[in-house]
């Protein structure tokens, strides 16, 4: 809707309508005709942020002309429609030191988004080769590799969606500011209600998928290094990483649908609700620190009280303790250090300090991933170079091969080629 759409008001004109105030645009709503004297009360717009369930009032006066707004209070005057949880993160805001720090750590979460986009991207790009790699090597096939296939595919998931926010924000979303002369476009992820809201139900999803993918991790590291003979089925591991957090995600999801009436439920990680899915993930890191405690004893150990052991199994334990101690950062510090609440109210500094770290490590997470346990893997790196010294003997095969076979060929024509007779021509004497 805009101005000329405002002014086409379907309310029918009567002689008295110079006792009326006159459909008119403030830039966010439209006023419909009002009685003088009267009072006009419209539905909260569907502005991200906005509780479409709310509604503000304006004064007709009876002169017919209505109350000024007030074009530089505008933003107040619309703060009653806010949810509750924008309205804490104004709160916040506003005890940071005035205009001209705001708008200096806007500047700073400008340069993390970019941050954002090239840590996402070469994420993505790491673990789709991870996957393929531990996908066409028949050497690789094995419990370890499934379970990392999953975890890479769950990261996969969720900085796929992510990226797709962004970019959705990037090209077609407006920044909000309740002076525009228009509404923002309809078009896009976060201008359509379910679409916004399925993409945000699949991001919580994936990533608390990625941190049950993790336990799993976990788990399995426990159970190599302990001895255990009775090993965990793999169907009781999708049930952990993939069926867990659809529960998870199906409470939390009621409960933000009963309580968040905004159109895309903005700000909705700084409801409290949040808490429903974002405490078993700290619950999980938590567990997976005490395997690593566990592990990392049962290791030394065994390479303290079994100086005996044969170098092999000797060599095989250090691989195992360099796997858990590379198993720390994926266990939770990058999602630990994410999860601390933004220091909004704290100095530009401390706020660039911590939106640059904690995006940092989040977003290039799949990367350093893909790193540890693809890229710089033994087992992988050698069953690629078995793959490559392969095929190169097989090409220096067909090679030798078909120029024996032309060898051969070009001695067979020679051997049936008639020679003419000693002495000259035929006939010649």
């Amino acid at each position: 809707m805009d101005a000329e759409l405002c002014s086409s008001d379907p309310t029918p004109a009567t002689y008295n309508d110079a006792q009326r105030c006159p459909a008119v645009w403030d830039g966010v709503l439209c006023w419909p005709r009002t009685t003088a004297a009267g009072l006009a009360v419209v539905a909260c717009p569907a502005y991200n942020g906005f509780d479409t369930s709310r509604s503000v009032s304006r004064n007709c006066t009876a002169e017919g002309t209505w109350a000024d707004l007030g074009q530089d209070n505008l933003t107040e005057f619309y703060m009653t429609c806010l949810t509750p949880e924008v309205l804490n993160l104004l709160k916040t805001v506003s005890e940071a030191g005035g205009q001209h720090q705001l708008l200096l750590k806007m500047k700073v979460a400008k340069a993390t988004r970019i941050v954002e986009f090239i840590g996402l991207i070469l994420s993505l790009a790491s673990l789709w080769i991870s996957i393929a790699i531990f996908s066409f090597f028949r050497t690789l096939f094995n419990r370890r590799t499934r379970i990392h296939r999953c975890l890479f595919m769950a990261m996969v998931v969720h900085a796929s969606v992510r990226l797709a926010l962004y970019v959705d924000q990037l090209i077609v979303r407006r920044d909000f500011s309740l002076e525009e002369e228009a509404y923002p476009t309809t078009s896009g992820i976060e201008n359509n209600e379910w679409l916004c809201k399925l993409f945000y139900t699949l991001l919580e999803y994936s990533r608390t998928s990625m941190f049950m993918w993790m336990f799993v991790e976990g788990l399995n590291l426990y159970q190599q290094l302990t001895s255990m003979r009775r090993r965990t089925k793999f169907i009781y591991y999708y049930v952990i990483g993939w069926g867990a957090p659809v529960s998870l995600t199906v409470v939390w999801l009621a409960a933000v649908v009963s309580t968040n009436k905004s159109k895309c439920w903005f700000a909705y990680n700084h409801s409290p609700i949040y808490w429903i899915i974002e405490g078993p993930r700290i619950a999980i890191v938590l567990v997976n620190l005490v395997f690593l405690l566990v592990t990392l004893r049962v290791l030394v150990a065994k390479l303290t009280h079994r100086p005996d052991c044969s170098s092999g199994e000797a060599r095989r334990m250090r691989k195992a303790l360099r796997a858990t101690v590379l198993l720390l950062p994926l266990l939770g510090i990058t999602n630990l250090a994410h999860m601390v609440a933004a220091p909004l109210h704290r100095s530009v500094v401390e706020f660039a300090l911590w939106s640059l770290s904690s995006h940092f490590l989040s977003s290039f997470q799949g990367f350093f991933v893909a790193l540890c346990y693809c890229f710089l893997n033994e087992e992988v790196q050698a069953a690629v170079k078995q793959n490559w010294r392969n095929r190169h003997l097989q090409r220096r095969f067909r090679g030798r091969l078909g120029s024996w076979g032309s060898t051969a060929a070009w001695g067979s024509s020679e051997q049936a080629t008639p020679h003419p007779p000693a002495g000259g021509v035929v006939g010649v004497q």
